[in-house]
């Protein structure tokens, strides 16, 4: 079983919905996901019991599929996160490129101590500005490889967290299907 875990100490960066978002992938691919959620807000979890999708379940132990992502909370205690990097294959963590985020994220960063199996994910990303254009310098700044794919800003990914897979466009669906690919290549 490949384990992700979605890890930032700055809430509202899109955890949650990128783990909604994987699991749909993956699952409409013939995979087995678990989500394991430990936000008390339970985003993921309430996603996984609405969706109902027979190849998405909620982590239970002894459990076995083909991914279990775990979606962490915001703030989360830095013993939690450490311990939650162990266990992984990879550590994904969504950024919003704003300074704000990059100082909050930039402790998460300084949290983990195996950079090799921790990638940057540029999240609800504007293409068209400046900051975009300049991303891979952040990443650079916070001494952390990121993904070579990002997600833009999309209603659609929203809308996902309700109706499945069959809310995305074809482009938001290439997104998250190049996304998803290159947490499978770091990954392994």
């Amino acid at each position: 079983m490949f384990i992700l875990t979605l890890a930032n100490r700055k809430g509202g960066c899109g955890k949650s919905t990128l783990a909604a978002l994987l699991a749909l992938h993956w699952a409409n691919l013939g995979k087995r996901v678990l989500v394991r959620d430990f936000d008390p807000q339970g985003s993921s979890s309430a996603f996984v019991e609405h969706i109902d999708h027979p190849r998405i379940r909620p982590y239970k132990d002894g459990m076995d599929a083909d991914y279990l992502i775990v979606d962490t909370l915001g703030g989360i205690r830095d013993k939690d996160l450490v311990d939650l990097v162990a266990l992984a294959d990879l550590v994904v963590i969504p950024f919003l490129l704003s300074p704000t985020d990059m100082r909050a994220t930039g402790e998460t960063v300084r949290k983990i101590t195996d950079q090799k199996k921790t990638r940057l994910l540029f999240n609800r990303c504007n293409v068209s500005t400046a900051i975009f254009k300049d991303r891979l310098n952040y990443a650079q700044v916070m001494g952390i490889k990121a993904l070579k794919h990002y997600l833009c800003d999309r209603v659609a990914y929203k809308h996902a967290l309700v109706d499945g897979w069959a809310a995305l466009s074809s482009k938001a669906r290439i997104e998250v299907s190049e996304v998803a690919l290159d947490i499978e290549q770091k990954g392994r």
